[in-house]
């Protein structure tokens, strides 16, 4: 086990300082949210079993599509208060809506986030005897890009790109584009975004399966981004041009992406990250994880675990199983990289041209066929 420090003070008063720096990092998340978090104007429901009106007033009468909701948040925004939308447990996809209930197919269709309208999963809803009562673990809640709901299960993540039953699902699942802090997006399991080819349309990489970040920089809380999949950046999502969102508590996992598994973070954009975990997402050039750009992401308490890439190109070779910098200023607090590997060169991590910065991180048992393992 290797124990990276800036200082012999910080080995010595390690334990108190990780003990203030929690207190701090919460005390800031803290603040972030009641920020965010504004008296709310009105709330909004959403649950696909409600047998009522429809018309969002109640659980009874609860909106059975979410997109509906997001459309009546738009109309009744107001810029002192909030908007919170509260989802029940179920499965939502992005083409469907009240005025087109059967599913549309429509790839491009997606979830926008908007500027102070908070959107919460992980309710009971309707069905149950206490509406209201939330956990986003025994009530799931999942954005879905399997727009034919007959996505196929794999155990090696690796071979999402090459399955033929997702050549029709959502190429976004979620965008939060032209946003700022208080859009934001708590409690969601987001799923079953494909990107099928590589290129670029209008400057930005065809990316984000998951989730796409134009100019964007919303907040992202206990939000867990599985199995999407694109042929070019960010499997689970994809963060560009001067977006700086803030996740707290968030999961990346079975995620791929040509670069990025996990995360693809470019164009001058400064991401934070508290609490996140990586695992098990993979990339065929570089960064299984995460890759970073031209950024100055920040990570406190992340870990990343059993990421991989293994690509076979011309050039320098697959790079950065756990993490892949560029031109970058990264800030790592407390991070772990344990059992990432690349075909090439950087298991835990590789940097190029980059002044990182790491503060009480771990790299054990991370692997690479060539150097930096």
């Amino acid at each position: 086990m290797q124990w990276l420090k800036q200082t012999e003070r910080c080995k010595k008063h390690k334990t108190e300082h990780e003990s203030h720096l929690k207190m701090r990092l919460s005390i800031v998340f803290l603040g972030l949210m009641l920020s965010a978090s504004a008296p709310a104007n009105r709330i909004i429901y959403v649950d696909d079993n409600a047998i009522g009106f429809n018309n969002g007033s109640s659980w009874n009468n609860a909106y059975t599509f979410l997109q509906d909701a997001l459309d009546e948040a738009t109309h009744s925004v107001d810029k002192e208060k909030t908007v919170e939308i509260r989802v029940a447990q179920g499965t939502y996809t992005p083409d469907r809506n009240s005025i087109s209930p059967e599913d549309t197919g429509n790839r491009d269709a997606t979830f926008q986030l908007i500027n102070n309208v908070m959107i919460i999963g992980g309710y009971a809803g309707f069905s149950e005897p206490d509406p209201n009562m939330r956990d986003i673990e025994a009530y799931v809640t999942i954005l879905n890009g399997d727009l034919s709901r007959n996505d196929i299960d794999v155990n090696n993540p690796g071979r999402l790109y090459i399955l033929p039953d997702r050549y029709d699902n959502s190429e976004n699942v979620v965008t939060g584009s032209n946003t700022d802090a208080t859009a934001v997006l708590d409690g969601f399991t987001i799923t079953g975004g494909y990107i099928s080819y590589v290129s670029f349309f209008g400057g930005l990489p065809a990316g984000g399966a998951g989730m796409l970040i134009s100019s964007g920089s919303p907040t992202l809380i206990d939000c867990t981004f599985t199995d999407n999949v694109t042929g070019n950046s960010g499997g689970g999502l994809l963060i560009y041009d001067d977006s700086n969102p803030k996740l707290h508590n968030c999961k990346f996992t079975r995620n791929f992406a040509e670069s990025g598994g996990g995360i693809f973070s470019s164009g001058s954009s400064s991401l934070t990250l508290i609490n996140c975990t990586f695992s098990d997402n993979y990339a065929k050039r570089k960064g299984g994880g995460m890759y970073n750009a031209d950024g100055n992401p920040k990570l406190t308490n992340c870990t990343f675990s059993s990421n991989s890439v293994f690509g076979r190109f011309s050039g320098r070779g697959p790079a950065g199983g756990g993490m892949y910098n560029i031109n970058s200023n990264p800030v790592l607090t407390n991070c772990t990289f344990s059992e990432n590997s690349s075909a090439v060169s950087g298991g835990g991590m590789l940097n190029e041209g980059c002044n990182t910065v790491l503060n009480m991180c771990r790299f054990v048992m991370n692997t690479a066929s060539s150097s930096g393992g």
